[in-house]
């Protein structure tokens, strides 16, 4: 069963528009925070209401009695600023008040999930914050390398110093002169925040070989190895960056993790 609503966020300073995907029987388990992709602005919405089918949310929820939460938010890799402070809304203000509304309670587990930028953000906020300790990433766009060394794959055109970068995600990253050790940006120095507060997180990594992620995402796992964070990762062979292969991984993914 889905629904939808708008939420008004203090965090975030604007109305949130957020999908609800609950278990038909209303045995509810765990709380799993699902966060999206890149929305192309013209399209967004459609997308946004789109995404539960695509990834077969209903059925998931069914099976596992997961209450799953997505809020469409911009398109910033989840990282924080002054006026938009992704992690607070995400780790805070969202299930709080998805805990009010439902009557869950504060105890229930929660899971932190994230698809493609929504899986570089999943990573980062449950690093920054240390609410999560079972987190999904499904595709994620480990891109802050690419983003440090100017690669044009991800910059494109663009340079670190052109006014058109503001409207771009890639302003988010800078600047680039502390990226590669900014825990406020780069998810590959936050989770050295798991180890600083002792935490033992886990985490369910998929991505699909012939997804172009998929080098960043073995590279974000020698990350995790490097400081003995545990983790599962499964390979989707043949696997692109589509819906198909993000429903895959998502499943895959809960079933390691409930």
């Amino acid at each position: 069963m889905t629904e939808t609503f708008i939420l008004k966020s203090g965090a975030l300073g604007t109305n949130v528009l957020t999908a609800v995907i609950k278990p038909e029987d209303g045995e509810i388990h765990k709380l799993m925070i699902l966060l999206h992709g890149k929305m192309d602005p013209e399209i967004s919405e459609k997308s946004f209401y789109e995404l539960p089918e695509d990834l077969s949310l209903e059925e998931l929820c069914d099976k596992f009695h997961i209450m799953a939460v997505i809020p469409l938010m911009r398109n910033r890799y989840y990282i924080s600023t002054g006026d938009y402070d992704c992690g607070k809304y995400v780790a805070y203000e969202l299930p709080d008040f998805i805990k009010r509304r439902y009557g869950l309670p504060d105890s229930i587990e929660m899971i932190l999930a994230g698809i493609s930028m929504g899986g570089y953000g999943a990573a980062l906020i449950a690093a920054q914050t240390g609410v999560f300790l079972k987190i999904i990433s499904i595709s994620g766009a480990y891109i802050a390398n690419d983003v440090e060394i100017g690669n044009p794959e991800v910059w494109g055109s663009l340079t670190p110093d052109r006014a058109g970068l503001k409207n771009s995600f890639l302003y988010y990253f800078l600047p680039l002169s502390d990226l590669r050790e900014s825990v406020e940006r780069n998810v590959s120095a936050a989770i050295r925040m798991f180890k600083e507060r002792g935490d033992t997180p886990r985490f369910a990594v998929t991505c699909g070989t012939e997804d172009w992620l998929y080098g960043r995402n073995l590279d974000f796992l020698k990350a995790m190895d490097d400081l003995n964070i545990e983790y599962i990762f499964d390979r989707i062979d043949g696997g692109g960056h589509d819906s198909e292969s993000f429903r895959t991984g998502l499943w895959k993914a809960v079933e390691h993790l409930i």
